[in-house]
């Protein structure tokens, strides 16, 4: 199982709608595999304002 840690937002401008970066950390709580499906969008303007989806495919191994 793979969960979100910890997110943390980096904007240049605090103006509504402004660019900027966002990280994210996160944690798997054991050996095995996973998804991590994220989207790029307005969450203030709705579903209709994804303009990116992104899935990544993730293999956690135990540490040796």
């Amino acid at each position: 199982m793979i969960e979100l840690a910890a997110a943390s937002a980096d904007y240049a401008n605090p103006a509504l709608g402004s660019g900027g970066d966002v990280e994210f950390v996160f944690r798997s709580k054991q050996p095995g595999e996973g998804r991590i499906v994220l989207r790029r969008w307005r969450p203030w303007e709705g579903e209709a304002s994804t303009v990116g989806r992104f899935c990544l495919a993730i293999k956690v191994e135990a540490r040796k």
